[in-house]
């Protein structure tokens, strides 16, 4: 877990699977300007435990790591932060992908998550 000033940074766990589905419902539409169409099923308990399932293999195989952005003193999720591709070696690079819920943008929140 990274503390920041005004947010927190978690490994995201099937314990997590019904507020992320809530936040990505919540948020589908404005995320869906900056993002794939995802299929019906992303949008179920089901869909969101298979897409924690997924992501927690490519944390065991150091290719990728996926993490809660949760406000401090609510808890609450308002975002997401995705390292993938990770590559080891001389090279150790990574891509970073993220998403803030619609309400929290502007704020710096994401700054504050990559610094």
């Amino acid at each position: 877990m990274r503390h920041g000033k005004s947010i927190y940074i978690s490994e995201l766990t099937r314990d997590d699977a019904e507020q992320l589905l809530h936040y990505e419902k919540k948020n589908r539409s404005f995320f869906e300007h900056f993002s794939m169409m995802r299929a019906e099923d992303f949008y179920t308990l089901e869909g969101q435990n298979n897409r924690l399932e997924n992501l927690h293999k490519e944390t065991e195989e150091d290719t990728g790591y996926f993490f809660g952005i949760f406000q401090k003193g609510t808890d609450q999720l308002i975002g997401t932060v995705h390292l993938f591709q990770v590559m080891r070696g001389s090279l150790q690079s990574a891509f970073i992908g993220y998403f803030l819920d619609k309400d929290y943008n502007g704020r710096g929140y994401t700054t504050e998550v990559c610094f």
